[in-house]
Order: C-alpha cells, then sequence, then structure tokens
C-alpha cells in the first residue's frame, strides 16, 4: 500500500474506552523492547530476506526525531517493503494469537514508536480497490473492527486512486490515529523566520500561530537591529528546517537580513518569501531577487486580522510541501557548516566606514574614503628606471616625468597577486606614515566580503599585528602555545567561541583557501613577545597573505612586492570634491568650498606635495574652516599638525563648556596637563619601541608626572588617545587597558613635542642623549623631522643650537648616507630658515652630496617633477638651481620639462630655461632640443632669447644653428 501524507491505524469510529489492542494481539505488550533486528529474526520464514530490509531501513529511516532510531526503522519497514506488510496484516486478519507470537517482538517496537506520535484527529481517506459494499453489512450505526494496520489519506483524490472505479472510499473520522509521515520539522530543528525590527507587529501574531500549531519557530525579538549575527547563523540558519523571509524594501537593504537569506540558501535551506507589502509597488532586485527567483510567495499584504489564521495556515502548507520536496530531491553536496567564516565577512560588511581621523562621530563610506589609493608595482619602477638610465641620449625623449614615473598606470588591486609566481601568495605592501596602508587592509577585506574580489578565497582574516600584545595574550601554563586558531577566534569575533566551534574553525582554516592580511608588521617586528614569536611566525609563514609595513624594518623576503605611494593628482582632487560635498550642512556651497581648498593647494608646491599622503589631506580638510591660510604658502609637516592639535584641544575645551575665544598660548596653558601626559606618554613609547602602550607604561607615566587620574581621563576626550578595545573613556577602568594613538605620526609628533620641552629645560641632557643614541634610526626619523619643525618657532635660541649641534656632532654613521638623509630632512622642515645653526655647513653638506649624485637619473627625475609647480617664483628658482649644477649627463625627463617651459607665458621663465640648457653642453644637443629650439624661436616675441643664447658659449653653435634654420625656412 501508498500513500501521500498520511497513515491510519484504526478505521471507524470507537469509544476512547474501548482501545483496539485487546485479544488476540494484546500478548505483544509483555515482550521486551529489542533491536529491529531482534525483532525480526524469527520472521524469515514469513518475509525471506526480511534481515537485509531490517538494515536497510536502519540505515535510511528518519532520524533526529523524538523516536529511538529502531523505532522510526520499524515503521519505515512496514511503509515501504510490500512483502512485510501484506504479510503482517495478513496474520492480524486472523484473529489468532499462535499465529501472531512470531510477529510480537516487531509489534511491541511498532506500537511503541506509533505511541510517541501525535494523535491524528481529522478526517481521512481510506480506498479500497475491488469490494463494494453496497449489499454488506456497513449499515448505519453498525460496530466493525479492521484487523489490519490501515493506510490512509488526508487528500481525496489520492484516496479515490486506490478505490478505482469498483471499489470503496471510506470517509473515516479519525480520534487514535497516528501520522507517521516522518515530520516535516524534525527534532531540534525549527523554522527560521528573517525580517526587519519595523515589521516585528506582524510577524510576533505569526510566531504566536506558530506555536499554536505546534511549529517550532525561531525568531530574533530584535529583528534585523542585533549587533551581533552568530545565534542568527549559527542557531537560526543552521538548525532551520526552512527559512521564511518577510520582504519589504528594507528588507532588501538591510544587511543582517542579508547574511542570513544567503548563508540559508548556501546551506541549501527550503526558503517560503513572505510578501509583506504590495507587488505592484516594489518588487525584489538585486541579491533578493536571485534568492527568491522562481519560489512561490505566500502574500500577507493587507491580510485582514480575521483571515491572518488562515493565511499562517497556508504558509505552513508551504513550509511541510517545501521540507516534502527537498527530502525527496536528490540533494546537492553540501559544505560543512561556515557560519564563523560567513560572521567574519558580515564584520567585515558592517565595518564599511571610516570614521575621521579627528572627528569619529563623522564617518564615511569606505567606497569613498578609498578614492583608489595608487599600488605601483616595484619591479616596474626597477624596470623603468633601468630603461631610463640606458637609453641612448640622442634617442626620442621617452615622455614626460609623469609618463614614466608618475602613478598613471598603478596595479589594480584585483591583479596584485598576478605576478606571483609560486603557488602561495606572498605579497609585501609598503607604504610611508598615513599613507593608507591600514585603510587598504579594511578595503580589500569589505570588497571580498562583497564578492566583489579574490573569491578564489574562502576566507580573508585581517590580523592588525599591534594587537599581539603580552596583556592581549598572556603567556599560557607551559608547554603551551597559541595557536592561528586562538589568533582569529580573538581577533575576529566579538565574542567567545565554544570550544566546538573552535574546533570547526581549526577544521575549516585547516581544509579552506584562506588569505591573510597582516597589517602593521613594523609596528611590532622588533616588539614581540617571546611567548608570541611562534605563531607571529606562523602568521608569516601562512601560505596566502599580504603583509603591510613602512619601508623601514623590511626583513621580509617577497617576491612580490608593491608599494602604496598615497594619493595621485587626481585622487586629491576627487577627494576634495567628496569631502565638502559631504559637509553641505557646514557648507551651503560645498563644491565651491572645495575648489577654494583645490586652488590654495596648488598655488603652494609644498603643501601640494603632502597632501598626498591621504591622512595630511584629511587633516588639511579638517581644519580648513578653522585656519586662515591664505597667507600660508609653505605649509610644513610640524605647522599641519600643530594645527590640528590647537583645533582638537580648542573642541576639548569647549565641550567643557570653556571659552574658547582665547589665543593659542592661552589654549595650551588650559590643556596643560593633559598634553604633559600625552607628550611624556607618546615619548616613553617611542623610547620603548612600542605603539601599543600597555598599562603599566601608562601608569608608570602617571606616576612619573604626578598624573592624576582625571587628568589621564581628560586626556582621552581630547581625542588623540584611544583605549585599545575603544570602550568609553572617562572611568577608571580604562587604566586597566592598552592605549594607542589614533594615527603613529601623532604619537611621532607629541614624542618630539616632549623631545623639544626636554631640550628647554633643565633635563636637557636627557633630550641630548636620546638624539645622540637614536638620530640614525630611521623609525624615529619623523620625531626628527617634527622637532626640527617646533624648535625653528621657539624663542629659546640655545634649544635650537642644542638640537643642531647634536645632530652635527659625534657620534657619526661611518659611510654617511644616513647623517645627510637626516640633516636634508630636518633642514627642509625649517624651510631653509636662516635662524638654523650650521646652515651653512648643512647647505654645503647637501651641495657637497649634489656634485656627488647630480647626474644620477633619479636626482634629474625629481628635478624634473619639481619644474612642474605652478607658483612662477618657484619654476624661476628651481631653473637657476639647475643652471649651477654641473649635470654633464643631462636625462631626458630633465631635457623634457626644461624644454616645455619655452611654451611657458611668462618670458622671465622661457628665458632662465634657457641657462641650465647652456650648461649642459654637448650632451644636451639632441636633434629634439634643437627641433623644439626652432619651434621657440620662430616665434618673434622670443627675440630676448638671443642675449642669454650668447651667453651660453657650450650651446650657442646650436642656437645659432637653429636660427639660420628659421631663416632657410
Amino acid at each position: 500500500m501508498s500513500c501521500t501524507r498520511s497513515y491510519r491505524f484504526v478505521a471507524s469510529y470507537l469509544p476512547e474506552s474501548h482501545p483496539v489492542y485487546y485479544n488476540p494481539i494484546s500478548g505483544y505488550r509483555d515482550w521486551p523492547l529489542v533491536s529491529l533486528e531482534e525483532a525480526v529474526k524469527d520472521l524469515a520464514s514469513f518475509v525471506p530476506g526480511v534481515e537485509s530490509y531490517a538494515a536497510y531501513a536502519k540505515e535510511h529511516c528518519i532520524q533526529n526525531t523524538p523516536l529511538s532510531r529502531n523505532e522510526s526503522a520499524a515503521i519505515y519497514l512496514y511503509t515501504k517493503e510490500k512483502l512485510f506488510f501484506e504479510n503482517l496484516n495478513k496474520a492480524l486478519r486472523l484473529e489468532y494469537g499462535a499465529a501472531l507470537q512470531a510477529w510480537f517482538p516487531f509489534l511491541k517496537l511498532f506500537m511503541t514508536a506509533l505511541q510517541k506520535l501525535p494523535l491524528c484527529r481529522t478526517t481521512l481517506w481510506r480506498g479500497v480497490a475491488g469490494i463494494n459494499i453496497t449489499n454488506s453489512n456497513f449499515m448505519e450505526n453498525s460496530f466493525h473492527i479492521w484487523w489490519s494496520v490501515n493506510s490512509c489519506t488526508l487528500d481525496l483524490n489520492v484516496a479515490s486512486v486506490f478505490a478505482d472505479l469498483m471499489g470503496t472510499l471510506f470517509c473515516i473520522d479519525a480520534i487514535y490515529g497516528r501520522d507517521i509521515t516522518h515530520p516535516k520539522i524534525s527534532q531540534g530543528k525549527h523554522v527560521m523566520l528573517s525580517y526587519t525590527s519595523i515589521n516585528q507587529n506582524i510577524v510576533s501574531k505569526i510566531v504566536n500561530i506558530f506555536n499554536k500549531e505546534n511549529t517550532p519557530v525561531w525568531f530574533d525579538s530584535n529583528g534585523d537591529t542585533k549587533t551581533d549575527m552568530y545565534d542568527s547563523l549559527a542557531e537560526g540558519v543552521e538548525n532551520a528546517a526552512a527559512v521564511c523571509c518577510f520582504l519589504t524594501s528594507d528588507y532588501e537593504q538591510s544587511l543582517n537580513c542579508q547574511s542570513e537569506l544567503q548563508y540559508a540558501q548556501k546551506r541549501q535551506k527550503p526558503i517560503i518569501p513572505c510578501m509583506l507589502t504590495s507587488a505592484t509597488t516594489w518588487k525584489p532586485s538585486d541579491w533578493l531577487e536571485e534568492i527568491t527567483r522562481g519560489l512561490v510567495f505566500v502574500d500577507f499584504h493587507d491580510v485582514p486580522e480575521s483571515n491572518i489564521d488562515n493565511k499562517v495556515m497556508e504558509l505552513i502548507d508551504q513550509i511541510e510541501d517545501r521540507i516534502a520536496k527537498k527530502q525527496n530531491q536528490r540533494m546537492q553536496s553540501i559544505e560543512e557548516p561556515s557560519y564563523l567564516f560567513e560572521l567574519i565577512k558580515w564584520d567585515y560588511k558592517q565595518n564599511s566606514r571610516i570614521e575621521r581621523l579627528m572627528n569619529p562621530a563623522e564617518s564615511f563610506s569606505i567606497e569613498e574614503s578609498y578614492i583608489n589609493l595608487a599600488i605601483v608595482d616595484s619591479k616596474e619602477l626597477q624596470g623603468k628606471e633601468k630603461k631610463l638610465r640606458d637609453a641612448n641620449q640622442h634617442e626620442t625623449i621617452m615622455g614626460t616625468f609623469e609618463d614614466i614615473y608618475g602613478v598613471k598606470t598603478p596595479i589594480n588591486v584585483k591583479d596584485i597577486f598576478n605576478t606571483c609566481k609560486e603557488a602561495g601568495k606572498k605579497v609585501l605592501v609598503f607604504g610611508r606614515a598615513g599613507i593608507g596602508k591600514s585603510t587598504f587592509c579594511r578595503y580589500v577585506s569589505h570588497q571580498w566580503a562583497k564578492s566583489a574580489l579574490w573569491l578564489e578565497y574562502n576566507l580573508v582574516v585581517l590580523i592588525s599585528l599591534r594587537s599581539l600584545t603580552e596583556n592581549r595574550y598572556p603567556p599560557l601554563s607551559s608547554g603551551k602555545s597559541y595557536s592561528l586558531v586562538d589568533i582569529v577566534a580573538k581577533e575576529c569575533f566579538s565574542h567567545d567561541l565554544s570550544e566546538e566551534d573552535k574546533s570547526l574553525l581549526r577544521q575549516q582554516l585547516n581544509k579552506r583557501t584562506v588569505l591573510w592580511l597582516l597589517d602593521g608588521y613594523d609596528e611590532i617586528v622588533q616588539n614581540v613577545p617571546s611567548h608570541l614569536q611562534r605563531v607571529f611566525e606562523q602568521l608569516l609563514n601562512t601560505p596566502h597573505h599580504i603583509v603591510t609595513s613602512r619601508p623601514y624594518f623590511n626583513t621580509l623576503s617577497r617576491s612580490v612586492r608593491v608599494e602604496i605611494v598615497g594619493f595621485t593628482d587626481e585622487n586629491i582632487s576627487k577627494y576634495v570634491e567628496v569631502y565638502f560635498n559631504q559637509l553641505h550642512d557646514k557648507f551651503l556651497n560645498g563644491l565651491f568650498e572645495g575648489q577654494k581648498v583645490l586652488k590654495f593647494l596648488r598655488l603652494n608646491p609644498r603643501v601640494w606635495g603632502i597632501a598626498h599622503i591621504p591622512v595630511n589631506l584629511e587633516l588639511i580638510c579638517s581644519i580648513w574652516s578653522e585656519t586662515d591660510w591664505s597667507e600660508t604658502t609653505n605649509l610644513t609637516m610640524t605647522t599641519l599638525y600643530e594645527n590640528m592639535t590647537l583645533w582638537l584641544c580648542r573642541r576639548y575645551l569647549a565641550r567643557k563648556s570653556t571659552s574658547i575665544q582665547i589665543s593659542k598660548m592661552e589654549v595650551y596653558e588650559k590643556c596643560h596637563p593633559e598634553l604633559i601626559f600625552l607628550e611624556t606618554l607618546a615619548f616613553e613609547g617611542m623610547t620603548s619601541n612600542t605603539i601599543i602602550l600597555r598599562k603599566e607604561l601608562l601608569q608608570k607615566v602617571m606616576h612619573h608626572i604626578g598624573c592624576l587620574s582625571d587628568v589621564y581621563s581628560d586626556a582621552l576626550h581630547i581625542g588623540i588617545l584611544k583605549s585599545f578595545d575603544n570602550g568609553p573613556t572617562g572611568n577608571q577602568i580604562q587604566l586597566e587597558k592598552h592605549h594607542y594613538f589614533v594615527h603613529l605620526s601623532f604619537q611621532e609628533f607629541f614624542a618630539a613635542r616632549h623631545l623639544v620641552r626636554l631640550l628647554n629645560s633643565t633635563t636637557r641632557d636627557i633630550g641630548i642623549q636620546f638624539i645622540e643614541t637614536h638620530k640614525y634610526e630611521k623609525r624615529l626619523q619623523l620625531v626628527f623631522i617634527f622637532a626640527s619643525g617646533l624648535l625653528i618657532q621657539s624663542e629659546n635660541k640655545q634649544s635650537v643650537h642644542r638640537f643642531w649641534d647634536t645632530i652635527f656632532g659625534d657620534p657619526h654613521d661611518l659611510v654617511g648616507i644616513r647623517h645627510m638623509q637626516l640633516v636634508t630632512v630636518c633642514f627642509d622642515e625649517t624651510q631653509c630658515d636662516c635662524a638654523v645653526p650650521h646652515r651653512s655647513q648643512s647647505i654645503s653638506l647637501l651641495l657637497n652630496w649634489i656634485s656627488k649624485i647630480q647626474n644620477l637619473p633619479e636626482v634629474q627625475i625629481e628635478l624634473a617633477s619639481l619644474l612642474k609647480t605652478e607658483a612662477e617664483q618657484h619654476k624661476l628658482h628651481i631653473a637657476t638651481f639647475i643652471g649651477k649644477l654641473n649635470i654633464t649627463d643631462p636625462h631626458n625627463q630633465l631635457l623634457e620639462s626644461l624644454l616645455l617651459q619655452l611654451e611657458y607665458n611668462d618670458a622671465n621663465i622661457r628665458a632662465t630655461v634657457c641657462y641650465p640648457l647652456g650648461e649642459m653642453g654637448q650632451k644636451a644637443a639632441t636633434s629634439q632640443v634643437i627641433d623644439r629650439l626652432v619651434v621657440a624661436l620662430d616665434d618673434q616675441k622670443e627675440q630676448n632669447l638671443f642675449g642669454p643664447i650668447r651667453a651660453l658659449p657650450s650651446l650657442s653653435d646650436i642656437y645659432i644653428t637653429a636660427i639660420n634654420s628659421l631663416g632657410t625656412l
């Protein structure tokens, strides 16, 4: 026999006090409950091969139900094997106990199973073929017992098929029927409801009806407003028999709902979409349309209160139908649960906004803030340099500086692995301070989570290496060490993982293809706690990874190295435009304000130069409206950070309801304790070579300067220092946490302020010793740059002399390169101020080095780039400076840049560039140079060039030739 939905054990009406199982079969109750194999072992004579039937039943029966495996298999055996149920019913109809005894062990197991199933009180249909009861004793109010297990159905049409034309249809009001279709929702499973919080009212009503129908349901009362998706994915989706999604346009926009439904699809859960809005006004699109395409929708839109029960019953029917179809389908292979990976992916998507460095309350989409940070292949640069060096000077000029060295053809982020030749993909990404290395890591992890990048990786793990501290990872008991699983569990999840989850994570990290983003190698490499050294090396030895670092501390050997070189000129324009458009509430015309900023930047080459570093450009934009820069022509890094510090202090005082209509000195005076604390902490951190400032260091500084906890708390509110876990500030427990400056460059700036304070005080020897000990360390170069910039503003000239005397004093590096670099960058930060001690010595040193390196291609290319400035006075100075150099082997790029100036509108500039061309001698006499001069001299206005030409003996013949050429044309 067969049926489609349910089976009937007892037919006809029977009073509750009159059980059907009495003699002759009541003896089965006395038999012990045994396994299915044991229960059928004596039935081989009735059902040949019954042992194999039993084994098959145990293998294929439904599990995870209220029944034991043997009980579930007993029902499966009866319903699936025709020979078995025919012989059982034949024996039952004999109504003879002795003939049934061999069946008692099975009946004990079978009946025990049935008793565990819920009663089926409903109308059932049974079709009996070939029997017409018109003339039988089936009369009204008559009493009958059917001594067999009778299969019934809820569907009249199905029963009619069994009755055929000559048979009989029985309509049965069942009281003790048992529904032995395997439960639609197995034990431990549920129907998950995925919805947005705005629809909580109707979803709650649906949940109540589900509960009345004994349908297990899972839903989060917070809807899509939850801040942790663990329960939704690990419990809600993983243990779902089906998932109902309640669709609106808000649902489609919800990241949480998207994560739930996409994971349900990945886990091949039956999905039943329910419409809560009119299909004529809105339809699913994008990701939601892809998932729900072809599915039957249950329409809950405008369902009246009186009809909601019926609509929910329709939904339950749909759920059961989808579950049944799924069970009958040949399933595709389903991967192991990957909700842990999905949680990491969800976090990357959620973490999609970049906080403004100086005002964390303001944040912008990472898509807008990234603005195509340019990544250039170091090998390509080296190749172009070689090509330039090897090029014949008389060959065609290769192009402008931008063509060769500008960021015109950067590597696309998605392509940085293309040059990896090994099976593993290992890339080292360089970038100086503030260039955007951490933003790069956040961007690519976000893009991967959106399936827009590197789909070949099952997981991308972003680890901030600065997190590998002793306080965060205290030493374990003897013989134990941290593993990669421990690092991922700590850094990628907001809650502690269970041992079961850790085991699952370990398996998947071993099986799947994982890309590791290891951010901030330079911040940790010299300060790795000894007990973390092993796991640190494991991270660096992962087969697929990207490591970011400042250029120094380059001890890693990677076949592929790329460099984040910061914003291109186009990036700067786009960034400023987007930045001020987003501040429409502050500026009436954001576009106009952005254009003012760009004009200011372009007219000030030095400012334009430092604006290519993203963090600097953000600082410039942040304080634009607070600072009058109309007279500024040479904004230095020091001035920029000084202005930013002043702005932050004013904001801090305003929040304390303190008047900010005061001078700069008064602002610093009011913030004096907080600034002293920050400066000392920054200096101690740089001295200790640590960026993560541990609580011990914090307390040491507080004790050293006599700082009370309220001063420390106030210092946090300035916005430069943050607690490690980004928790709320202003309470005593913060002292137990690690801290860090919002950007390493701020720690370097405040350390420089402390160094200057030392040089100005009676503790000057400490400052002098610091300079002597560390002046050639690349990691501290920015500290010394800031210090030189701060000191030139100081009224204490003795401190200025102390600094420069120590820079030029012993010890010196043996080769002299480091000394030259240090003097150059510090001298540059002072803008070559006349008050700089050793100024003549510095210039002589620079000129001496320039005389040695002036014919190097890299130097000449840099000179060519300097000629790009829009400031005419700067062009004149640069051209004059080039003319004073003894360049005997001019580079094509320098020649091209000089010749471009001949097209400039200003006659003085056109005349001035002739001097360096003349001084370069015959090496500059290429056919391209002559052709360009012919064009320039063709303009009668250029006759004033003839005087300068006579003063250039080495090129005079060339110019005469050019003029003669004009006469013959």
